[in-house]
């Protein structure tokens, strides 16, 4: 069995996933898969985390989550 030989995309792929994990490091931050519901998305937008249009898009909502708790966090240590 011969192994699939890695295309430069592939390669270009993993090095920025690598530089942008070695850079969350460095900050200190790390990534975590967060289950979220439909309220969850309303009070997103609700109290502005989240722009309706951004309302399907996984992206904008771990964005938002992540806002959400960080301003929370920085709120917490006043």
């Amino acid at each position: 069995m011969r192994r699939r030989q890695t295309t430069d995309h592939e390669r270009e792929l993993k090095r920025a996933r690598d530089r942008r994990r070695y850079r969350r490091e460095l900050a200190g931050r790390r990534v975590a898969p967060v289950d979220y519901s439909d309220a969850m998305v309303d009070y997103l937008v609700k109290y502005e985390w989240l722009k309706a249009s951004g309302r399907n898009d996984p992206r904008c909502i771990g964005d938002a989550i992540s806002r959400a708790v960080r301003e929370a966090a920085e709120a917490d240590q006043k």
